[in-house]
């Protein structure tokens, strides 16, 4: 895989590179993938309820001051919900009683992880980049689709996949920045370097620029 920095920095010429994409389409991270036992994000809170059972506990709906959405919180053993506007935006797993994206679960392999998305070794040792549809310069950031790895303060490896809800439209790519405040699903898995096993799963969906 050639180095990420090869990638033409203008984002306009980014939009050829995602063109490219498909040819992983089956690989790639995307937002269909993301769910917590099959049960799927923009799911309603009365819907995961009947999915899942009851929560341990359920937070009152809370207005988030900076952006007047509505945020619910279900908590289960290990599972962490949240609810934007009343659909599921958010998953923190820390348990192996959930799956989550491609069943994955908490103690599954790093190895596991590696085989479920275009890996390359080499890039990922020299630079984290695991794939991407290009690179944003201004930002020093790889454009999702993308997906990267690095270690963390808590001396975890954080594989991050990222990939937009919808395609880009062309104005989101007009300037290296604006493409930051489209809906973008993330997908974050810990790992632990010395056991290499998975540790801990989140995920989102939510601008960048939150």
């Amino acid at each position: 895989m050639p180095s990420a920095k090869r990638f033409l920095p203008c984002l306009l010429c980014a939009l050829v590179m995602i063109a490219a994409v498909p040819a992983l389409a089956a690989e790639i991270f995307t937002y269909a993938d993301l769910n917590v036992n099959g049960v799927p994000a923009g799911t309603s809170v009365q819907e995961a309820i009947a999915l899942l059972g009851e929560p341990l506990v359920q937070d009152a709906p809370r207005e988030v001051p900076a952006s007047g959405e509505v945020q619910q919180l279900l908590h289960y053993a290990g599972l962490t919900l949240t609810f934007t506007d009343d659909r599921l935006s958010d998953a923190d797993l820390v348990t192996d009683a959930y799956t989550t994206v491609r069943g994955l679960k908490l103690g599954d392999p790093e190895s596991l992880l590696q085989s479920l998305f275009p890996y390359d070794a080499a890039t990922a040792a020299s630079e984290g980049i695991l794939y991407s549809a290009g690179w944003v310069e201004a930002l020093g950031l790889p454009l999702p689709p993308s997906g990267t790895v690095k270690a963390e303060e808590t001396n975890r490896l954080a594989y991050a996949y990222l990939a937009p809800v919808t395609p880009y439209a062309d104005a989101a790519l007009e300037s290296d920045e604006n493409f930051v405040y489209e809906p973008t699903a993330m997908f974050v898995a810990q790992v632990d370097p010395s056991s290499h096993v998975i540790t801990r799963m989140q995920w989102s969906v939510h601008p960048l620029a939150e």
